[in-house]
Parts: structure tokens; C-alpha cells; sequence
């Protein structure tokens, strides 16, 4: 067994899935991995890149985690490693939000040096559109299973979190505690533009409000049709890009870049190719891993 704490880092791997289109697919575990020979304690995102040695994985942010925790809710589904909970692929998140899910006990998020991790924001905002859900019937089933102080064997207390999640954390709980709740793309768009501002401060992402809204409504439609695999898939990537490459022209290209890690012209993909068949498909209920 793992010791109950481990320093993990977030991997991305920065490869090009298509001519004009970027993606990198994130992962957590102690090292990166090459070949056959995973990195120890890893949480594979849905996809375990980490074999694929052409793409070299580098680090992006690092923190203590709660092992047993984390390892309670690997939750694997549809023959996919890992997803931590999060729901359905393409609808509640991707690989990035998986990864933060991850590191949630460290405290930690992963940063705009993973490429089209801004992307992913517009649309599911930081730990997926079932945060609350989440973290309550996930996290917490596995918090109170696997809690952090042990009389038996005691060990260190959660790490207190970054300063960026407390913010978010705040955030979410302000809109919970309004009256009238919030609608989940509102909290996206709440979220998502907090990140933004600690990731680029002085930057107002108010500037594209507009954009972002409207594609949120355009996904909902698509996720309406009942669509799944390539079809959805491929109406998800391209309401995607094109939210992209309009605030491309909004913000103009210095900022473009500091946002999406791309050139203007370039754009990320919101669903992973490789995971076609997963999107929009419905997940067994969530079972946690013993020991």
C-alpha cells in the first residue's frame, strides 16, 4: 500500500492531434512515465498517455495528497482508467478536470501552461459541472472513509489550500448561499473568469462574457440532441474552437497566447480523439475503490 501522503505532480503532454488543433492531456503521479514502466501512485485521466513515449510529459504543478483518499475514487468506467467521479466524459468534464480532482487534497490546481486548459474551463469550469455533487457524494464518501487523522496511525493534516483555491472555494460557497441559486453556467462562467484573473492578473475576462455565454447555450443544445461518441464529440470541438478563435480576435494575439498556450490560428480540442467512444455515454454509479 501507498503511504497515506504523496507528493505528486499534474503531467501534461503537449502533442498535436491534427493539423491547426492542440491538445494536451494532463495526469497526476509521482514521475512521468515511459513505455511500459508507469509513473508510481498515477491517476491516468481516462487516458494512459504516459506509454506513449513519442509525447514527453512535463511537470506543471505539484502538491501532497491524501493517497487513500484519491485512491478511493479512481472510479474507472467504460474500460477508462481513472476519471476520478467526475461524471460523463464531454458533458461534466475532461482529463483536466479529472486531474484536479486528483490533486484536490493537495490543495492545488493545474495552470495555464496546459495547453487548451482555458478551453476546458469555459466549458466545465475547474472540477467539472458536478463539483457540488462531487464533492459531496465522492470526496466526501471517501473523506469519511479514509479520514485524515487516524488514531491508530496518525499523519499530517491536509495541506491548507493555495491561496487560488481558497478563492474558488469562497466563491462557490457565496453562491450557494444566495437565495436563488445560480445556474450552472453561470457558475462556470463565475469560475472559470476567477481563474482567469489569477492566472492573468489585470487581464478582465469580462471582455469576451458575451462569447462564453453563448457558447454554453450551444453546447447545452448539442448535449440535447442526445448525441453521443463522434457525433457529439465533433459539435463539442467545434462550438470549442470557434469560442476560441472569436476571442482570439477580441483580445488579439498577446493574450490569446497567454490564455490557450497557442498562436492565434491554433486552437485546442475540448474532447480528446482517442476518447470518442466515451463522450456522452452515461457512467455506472460511482463506486469506491477498498484499501
Amino acid at each position: 500500500m501507498a503511504a497515506t501522503t504523496v507528493n505528486v505532480s499534474a503531467w501534461r503532454q503537449d502533442f498535436q492531434v491534427w493539423p491547426g488543433a492542440w491538445l494536451d492531456h494532463t495526469y497526476v503521479g509521482q514521475g512521468p512515465g515511459a513505455g511500459a514502466n508507469p509513473p508510481a501512485n498515477y491517476y491516468a485521466c481516462w487516458c494512459q498517455t504516459f506509454v506513449e513515449t513519442q509525447y514527453p510529459a512535463a511537470p506543471v504543478v505539484s502538491g501532497n495528497i491524501h493517497y487513500l483518499r484519491a485512491n478511493c475514487y479512481r472510479d474507472s468506467a467504460l474500460g477508462f482508467p481513472d476519471t476520478a467521479g467526475i461524471g460523463v466524459y464531454g458533458i461534466n468534464g475532461v482529463c483536466h478536470q479529472s486531474a484536479n480532482c486528483f490533486l484536490y487534497s493537495a490543495g492545488v490546481l493545474l495552470n495555464f501552461s496546459v495547453i487548451g486548459y482555458w478551453a476546458s474551463l469555459l466549458a466545465y469550469g475547474p472540477w467539472g459541472t458536478n463539483y457540488p455533487l462531487w464533492l459531496a457524494a465522492v470526496y466526501g464518501w471517501c473523506d469519511w472513509l479514509n479520514p485524515s487523522v487516524v488514531a491508530e496511525t496518525p499523519e499530517p493534516a491536509d495541506v491548507a489550500p493555495s491561496a487560488d483555491v481558497t478563492q474558488l472555494l469562497d466563491l462557490y460557497a457565496s453562491f450557494h448561499a444566495q437565495p436563488q441559486p445560480p445556474s450552472t453556467n453561470d457558475v462556470i462562467m463565475g469560475t472559470a473568469a476567477t481563474v482567469v484573473q489569477q492566472q492573468i492578473p489585470g487581464f478582465d475576462p469580462s471582455t469576451y462574457q458575451d462569447l462564453h455565454a453563448e457558447f454554453l447555450s450551444q453546447k447545452d443544445a448539442a448535449i440535447a440532441t442526445g448525441d453521443t461518441g463522434k457525433a457529439l464529440a465533433d459539435q463539442l470541438n467545434n462550438l470549442s474552437q470557434q469560442l476560441q478563435l472569436a476571442v482570439a480576435d477580441r483580445v488579439g494575439p498577446e493574450l490569446y497566447k497567454k490564455l490557450n498556450g497557442v498562436d492565434v490560428g491554433q486552437t485546442a480540442v475540448l474532447c480528446d480523439p482517442r476518447m470518442t467512444d466515451a463522450v456522452g455515454v452515461s457512467v455506472p454509479p460511482f463506486q469506491h475503490v477498498s484499501g
